[in-house]
């Protein structure tokens, strides 16, 4: 795969805040998180236009949002966000357990949010796949 088109993927990456948002998160964490746990910082970041209380992270915010809220939100992670994330070789999905096990993007924290690095990006995905042996998707 030449370097334009891990661009590609890279820009198609980043074009939906969630994803932003859940790259942000994953920032600092260790594996496994579960798709509810990213549904819920999902929630705080979206929430709050991406300010989490200070000394916590996304992750650890006040749960109380409605159940109904926690299960869309879960719903369209596992459907739509956390595949294509995986689909790219930015982590690893287990969509039967509901759970990312692994990660390798940049770590530039809420930096995903506001000038997300494009070109480290897609660095991560010709690396990713090159250990996993897809030349491309």
């Amino acid at each position: 795969m030449n370097g334009d088109d891990t661009s590609t993927v890279a820009r198609g990456v980043i074009d939906h805040p969630y994803r932003r948002i859940l790259l942000a998160l994953l920032d600092g964490e260790s594996p496994p998180v579960t798709v509810t746990d990213l549904a819920f910082g999902v929630f705080a970041y979206d929430s709050t236009s991406s300010d989490v209380v200070a000394g916590t992270t996304a992750l650890e915010e006040d749960r109380t949002m409605p159940t109904s809220v926690v299960d869309a939100l879960a719903s369209q992670l596992h459907h739509t966000h956390l595949p294509r994330l995986a689909a790219a070789g930015v982590l690893q999905y287990d969509d039967a357990a509901g759970v990312v096990t692994d990660w390798s993007h940049p770590t530039v924290g809420d930096r995903w949010l506001t000038a997300p690095p494009v070109d480290d990006l897609a660095a991560a995905i010709a690396d990713a796949r090159s250990v996993h042996g897809r030349a491309s998707d």
